[in-house]
């Protein structure tokens, strides 16, 4: 058997044997303050760690850190709530245990106001390549920190977090925080654990400079939307954001109109300058919008960014929409004092949108409130058209030797326009179609045909497979846009369907 001191030695040698990889995840920053950040790490064994952190080359104060076992994690998580710091100053700190060491740097929020930069993006999840070369571009803006909108992994077990997330962004985050909103991909018991919150709640608000930032989880309740109404009522700075996941406006995928009732009141009401979502995976920017007899002077301007790396949705075009992309994409924001900058970034650096707006004693300037839409108008031109433009059934089968027609009703609603009909280009790979074009005045409805032939006989009866969809791109007073059809049909035989 075994003498006493050889077991402790073995389990000495194990303990260190399971240390000699300690970083699961390396250090990142959180939570930042005048006078504060927090660092937090993981590792696969648990391991003790110290904490060094200081202004000069070797960091001088230190912290001694023990794992914590948490629930629904298998691995040991670890937090170092560095205190005391100086406003806007530089410091660099190092995280190590018996055998090994990782380091890094950050800067403390700075007293008054003065220029700063921020990156707001969302739904980085699943394609975990895509969001690294996101990231990749991102310390070359040099960022205060990060607005992320949600949808960070795909499902939220905590074996996606790494390599999907803190991985991609294991370089930026070692000393640029990031701020959250909670997707509806995230879960919940990790999400709370790997992010430092001020007062621990999912939706919290900070001060920068001269501007106010709210998150928002991707639940509201009543109590929460009371906070939002406190917290933004108490908010005396120059800009306001808030973010969080399901957009308000939308024209991608989802269509999401998420809080235009109880969330949207409260925006205009508090004067808010811009809301960030993400969840339709795409870029979408809309001109400021108002709601008529409330925020006239000081519209909002809408943001979805949900380009980090799911895989993209098809983005329509609005007559309120100031720019889309079916890219992958992120913005970055430059606030210096009144006036306010803004790129949308692709992947490869490509420019896809930008904007400048200035402030004066609080109010907008005059080009931006041009551009401003009122709410209640979004959207009406779909709603004239979507009733006869989906649920579109061909009179038979489709079939490559011969083009088959279909006969629908197009309406302008109040608007009129000029149109072009086409395939929408995936559609465009697997069948064949001349392209339609015409006008339809206002309140005018119109008997469009079309004739469509597969390049392959792959039709079944039911819905199309390869997705047959109609791309219409329309022109009402030079304001361009386009809109997407639902997914055409084939009849289903009355036996077929018994």
């Amino acid at each position: 058997m075994l003498s006493d001191r050889l077991i402790v030695f073995m389990g000495i040698a194990l303990a260190l044997a399971g240390c000699q990889n300690d970083f699961a995840t390396k250090p990142y920053v959180q939570n930042p303050g005048q006078d504060r950040m927090t660092v937090m790490w993981s590792s696969r064994q648990p391991c003790s760690f110290s904490v060094r952190y200081g202004k000069g080359e070797k960091p001088a104060e230190k912290i001694d850190v023990e794992p914590r076992d948490v629930a629904d994690i298998p691995e040991f998580l670890y937090r170092a709530d560095l205190t005391g710091l100086e406003p806007g100053t530089e410091y660099r700190y190092t995280v190590s245990s018996s055998r090994s060491r990782a380091a890094g740097s950050f800067r403390t929020v700075p007293k008054g106001e003065g220029p700063f930069t921020f990156i707001a993006y969302g739904d980085s999840r699943t394609q975990a390549e895509i969001h690294r070369a996101i990231a990749s571009r991102f310390l070359e803006h040099k960022p205060a920190f990060i607005l992320h909108t949600g949808d960070i992994v795909t499902s939220g077990p905590f074996e996606q977090w790494q390599p999907e997330f803190f991985g991609p962004l294991e370089e930026v985050m070692r000393g640029v925080p990031l701020w959250p909103a909670r997707g509806n991909h995230d879960g919940w018991s990790v999400y709370r654990q790997v992010f430092a919150f001020p007062g621990g709640q999912s939706h919290y608000s900070f001060d920068y400079s001269n501007a106010h930032f709210v998150a928002l989880d991707m639940r509201l309740s009543k109590e929460v939307l009371e906070w939002l109404d406190r917290d933004l009522a108490a908010a005396k700075a120059t800009w306001k954001f808030v973010f969080y996941h399901y957009p308000t406006f939308d024209v991608g995928a989802h269509r999401s109109a998420w809080g235009r009732g109880s969330l949207l009141p409260i925006l205009r009401k508090h004067r808010v300058d811009f809301s960030f979502a993400g969840h339709s995976h795409g870029y979408q920017r809309f001109k400021p919008m108002f709601r008529e007899g409330e925020n006239e002077k000081h519209p909002i301007t809408f943001i979805v960014t949900a380009g980090g790396g799911a895989p993209l949705h098809r983005v329509e075009f609005d007559v309120h929409t100031a720019a889309s992309h079916h890219r992958y994409h992120y913005t970055v924001f430059h606030v210096d004092g009144d006036t306010l900058s803004m790129k949308a970034l692709a992947r490869d650096g490509e420019e896809l949108d930008l904007l400048t707006l200035t402030k004066k004693n609080g109010q907008v300037d005059d080009a931006y409130l041009a551009e401003a839409m009122p709410e209640n108008t979004f959207g009406r031109l779909r709603g004239a058209i979507a009733p006869h433009f989906g649920g579109m059934v061909f009179p038979e089968l489709l079939t490559p030797e011969k083009t088959t027609p279909l006969t629908f009703r197009l309406s302008a609603g109040e608007y009129g326009m000029t149109f072009r009909l086409h395939l929408e280009e995936r559609a465009a790979k697997h069948y064949e179609m001349t392209p339609v074009e015409g006008k339809v005045g206002p309140g005018e409805t119109k008997d469009v045909t079309i004739g469509v032939r597969p390049l392959e006989d792959t039709a079944r009866p039911g819905t199309l497979n390869p997705i047959l969809r109609l791309k219409l791109e329309y022109d009402i007073d030079g304001k361009k846009g386009r809109i997407y059809s639902g997914r055409l049909r084939c009849p289903v035989p009355e036996e077929a369907g018994e």
